[in-house]
């Protein structure tokens, strides 16, 4: 297998360098512990590049721990994110930008997470393309905190197969044994791959590979998005059989664990949720966790105790419509799309208005809101079918 030996020139190279940060200021992200910004970052960009250049041609580089924070899950459960300083996620990118080139050639066709110009709208259809032809019993599958728990040696092992640059790879594990800081106290970080860091995915797939190729060597038909996966088969009679194999890669191979409690075994017929959408039977809608999280955000965008005027509401809500039409446009959503307008109306009504009234449709029409540039769930559904 070819190996690639000298690498740390292209890393560290001020080209890469640049090219790391345009793509950290596109992502955006909040200040990891230092409290810097991307804005503050940028506003000594030439010293702040040279500075990485430097510390990285002269091995003095040292990753800062990331900053734990947490984000809800569904109603009742939060994820654990870690974020790095906006100079270890240029770093990180500068890594990745030459590092995943070089793995990316080799990753499954059935693999559709944070690869280039790959996307949730293709595990889609690559699922219903197996569903088309004749795989309707679904393995749901769940690896229990997929990137709290990868070892580390998997990784780095997984990186050893083409990388023979010691450099890279010392500074790959210093990333990831870099810790977290929680509450104020800076914790070991001895397995995992924080979600947050910029080459988290990258090293995450790398893991997932193993399972692609387990499962294709075995003939299954799969579809994986990061951590998220489904094994599909043409009967109930061989689901058993691929939960133990699933179980094996997962446990024996990987040294992790699979949920039991989400991990499923059903059809198209019972239904199963994947990238938050709802399958079952023909249908494929939005799931029930998705749509409260889209009413959830839109409540708070709409509080009445902002002390904000109607147009600043709208300027914040019209991202969060095409946001989601533009992801969720594959389903059958044109009649749920069309109650979800009335009721922004509704709430955008009674911020106007500071209480709901029966006149309230003919004080304040759907032209008026048209008018004042609020988009439409419907009509942005109609503007991606045209695109497509």
């Amino acid at each position: 297998m070819l190996k690639y030996h000298s690498l740390r020139d292209k890393v560290f190279s001020l080209k890469n360098l640049y090219a790391a940060f345009k793509h950290v200021k596109k992502n955006k992200g909040k200040a990891g512990l230092d409290r810097v910004s991307i804005k503050q970052f940028e506003s000594d960009l030439e010293k702040n590049i040279l500075n990485i250049h430097k510390e990285l041609k002269t091995a003095i580089y040292n990753p800062s721990p990331v900053l734990r924070v947490y984000i809800p899950k569904g109603k009742h459960d939060k994820r654990p994110l870690g974020i790095p300083i906006v100079k270890d996620r240029v770093g990180q990118q500068a890594f990745r930008q030459i590092i995943e080139p070089i793995f990316e050639k080799d990753f499954s066709d059935n693999s559709f997470g944070f690869r280039l110009k790959r996307c949730c709208h293709d595990a889609i259809k690559r699922l219903e393309q197996y569903k088309q032809e004749g795989y309707r019993y679904i393995l749901d599958a769940d690896i229990k905190a997929f990137y709290d728990t990868i070892p580390h040696k998997l990784i780095m092992d997984r990186l050893r197969e083409k990388i023979a640059d010691g450099w890279v790879l010392n500074s790959i594990e210093n990333m990831l044994k870099a810790g977290v800081m929680e509450d104020g106290i800076v914790q070991e970080t001895n397995q995992g791959t924080p979600q947050g860091g910029v080459i988290s995915p990258l090293l995450a797939n790398l893991v997932g590979d193993i399972i692609d190729k387990e499962l294709e060597k075995a003939g299954y038909k799969f579809v994986r998005y990061a951590d998220d996966f489904v094994v599909m088969t043409k009967t109930k009679e061989e689901l058993p059989a691929a939960l133990s194999y699933v179980k094996e890669i997962i446990e024996g191979k990987l040294g992790m664990k699979l949920s039991e409690d989400k991990t499923k075994l059903t059809n198209f017929k019972r239904g199963f949720r994947f990238l938050g959408y709802d399958f079952k039977g023909k249908n494929k809608g939005i799931s029930m966790k998705s749509l409260d999280k889209l009413k959830d955000t839109i409540r708070d965008i709409t509080r009445r105790t902002q002390g904000v005027n109607l147009i600043a509401v709208i300027e914040k809500l019209n991202p969060v419509i095409r946001g989601h039409v533009n992801y969720f446009r594959l389903g059958d959503v044109k009649k749920l799309y069309r109650k979800l307008d009335c009721w922004v109306r509704m709430r955008l009504r009674c911020f106007k208005f500071s209480r709901k009234w029966k006149t309230d449709n003919k004080r304040f029409p759907v032209h008026r809101f048209t008018k004042m540039g609020l988009l439409s769930f419907e009509q942005q559904l109609r503007k991606g079918w045209a695109k497509a």
